[in-house]
């Protein structure tokens, strides 16, 4: 039977349409129980749209399945808890009552400059007029959501 961490490196495989971070990477992964040749994992479901649970418990079954004496996979998705959700330490807002100034370059370029120093990042492009962060980023796949919100 496979450990809880060769299960866990194996789920490493598993990238989030999008997102192209795993699920360890994104901290999706809740709980893994391993007995009688059979895989159970829990993922949050971190808003995640019904046509990316689908893939991904199809990807990670294909996965995991290739694991020596695995006979069964189960993967099921918890709803996030308010302690997960509110984790986030510190927020930097760019802003400018003119458009066409830099304001997501800026935004950008802090993120890229953040994220090399080793912390997590998220941006939050709310221009109405059209986002061009997944431009600036070369994203070109539309972020996926559910009724309890989206997944970038």
């Amino acid at each position: 039977m496979p450990t809880e961490q060769q299960v866990r490196d194996s789920l490493n495989e598993v990238l989030i349409p999008g997102a192209m971070r795993s699920l360890e990477g994104l901290n999706l992964i809740r709980e893994v129980a391993i007995s009688d040749r059979k895989i159970k994992i829990t993922l949050a479901s971190a808003a995640l749209g019904s046509e990316t649970q689908n893939w991904i418990k199809t990807k990670t079954k294909d996965v995991l399945g290739e694991l020596p004496e695995v006979n069964e996979v189960e993967i099921k998705f918890a709803e996030a808890k308010p302690s997960e959700v509110n984790k986030i330490g510190r927020v930097i807002a760019v802003m400018s009552g003119k458009g066409g100034v830099g304001k997501s370059l800026v935004a950008s370029l802090t993120a890229i400059a953040l994220r090399r120093q080793g912390y997590e990042v998220g941006i939050l492009d709310a221009d109405i007029t059209g986002s061009s962060i997944p431009k600036m980023f070369g994203i070109t796949n539309r972020p996926t959501g559910s009724e309890s919100g989206m997944l970038p």
